[in-house]
């Protein structure tokens, strides 16, 4: 769903929907998933991963947007871009940290455009349009979820 400006929408509605993603990708990558071993579920922890950077972006964004009077934009990725170039430093997101967002980022652009995904060796392989294949290891799946989860923590200590 793209972000719309102007919709009426605060920031804590935004950190509300981060929170609640990031809660169901944390529980089922350290509880469900070691429990059931099911790698299937590397599917819906990726998704709910994107969907609470992408919710905590649009939180800050509307925050600042009321505060500062910044441009807004309508897509997504521009308001990502925007986020880890001109505002990350502003809530102490360090460059590295900058660097593997935007990483993940693109990760989460290719699956969501991707024709096909599948399971392979424990690991997620998603296969782009071009017909190049892209591979997520269950480690790497939780790398970045500690790292949206400590992007979260210093977001929301300026947001409250």
């Amino acid at each position: 769903m793209e972000f719309q400006p102007g919709s009426g929408q605060n920031h804590l509605y935004y950190l509300e929907k981060s929170q609640k993603a990031l809660d169901s990708s944390d529980h089922l990558a350290y509880i469900t998933y070691p429990l059931l071993k099911e790698i299937k579920l590397l599917r819906k922890i990726f998704e709910d991963m994107g969907i609470a950077l992408n919710n905590l972006i649009k939180a800050t964004i509307v925050y600042e947007e009321k505060k500062s009077k910044i441009t807004v934009y309508g897509e997504d990725r521009m308001n990502n871009l925007f986020f880890l170039k001109k505002l990350s430093l502003k809530y102490n997101i360090t460059q590295n940290e900058v660097t593997k967002l935007a990483e993940f980022l693109d990760l989460f652009e290719q699956y969501k455009v991707a024709n096909f995904d599948f399971i392979k060796h424990n690991n997620l392989v998603l296969l782009s349009p071009n017909l190049r294949s892209k591979t997520i290891s269950f480690e790497q799946v939780k790398e970045y979820l500690n790292l949206i989860k400590i992007t979260s923590i210093k977001i929301k200590k300026n947001l409250n």
